[in-house]
């Protein structure tokens, strides 16, 4: 199991063996659990947030 650097090292990448597709959405799902976290912060920018929020989600868009 590999350890997604993240906010009080909740996130985790598990099981490698899914589909690309079944990843993908567990990704997306990731993302959105850390921007959730990353807004109740003070000091973070919106712009970056927001960014993430878009960049990280839509790789589920492009593998299908």
């Amino acid at each position: 199991m590999k350890e997604l650097v993240g906010i009080e090292g909740k996130f985790k990448i598990m099981n490698n063996n899914k589909a690309i597709t079944d990843r993908t959405f567990d990704f997306a799902i990731l993302i959105i659990e850390l921007c959730k976290a990353l807004n109740e912060r003070s000091g973070v920018s919106r712009t970056i947030f927001k960014q993430l929020l878009r960049s990280g989600t839509s790789i589920r868009a492009n593998v299908e």
